[in-house]
């Protein structure tokens, strides 16, 4: 994580490592990864889990997952470019 990074990027990178630590695991490894997405969609508010149900194509959800649940913010490449175009692209042979 970069040093420059703050507020929201912070708090989310803090609470990762703490539950990696609460289950003696790097916080680098996926299922602390996964798991901390799973509480974070279903514990915290306006992060776009009903939107993201209400999805039906992989587009609709990177955009959603972009949007609601990565909060970007103006020190982080604007939303949409050139993030989701590559993330739908990738993400179609995964059906």
């Amino acid at each position: 994580m970069s040093a420059s990074r703050s507020g929201p990027i912070r708090a989310r990178f803090t609470g990762l490592v703490a539950l990696a630590h609460g289950r003696h695991v790097s916080w680098a490894t996926l299922a602390v990864q996964l798991q901390y997405v799973g509480q974070e969609l279903t514990r915290s508010p306006g992060v776009g889990l009903a939107s993201l149900r209400a999805c039906t194509t992989g587009s609709c959800a990177t955009r959603v997952v972009e949007t609601a649940y990565e909060r970007p913010t103006d020190d982080l490449v604007p939303i949409g470019e050139p993030h989701a175009k590559g993330r739908i692209r990738i993400g179609r042979p995964m059906r």
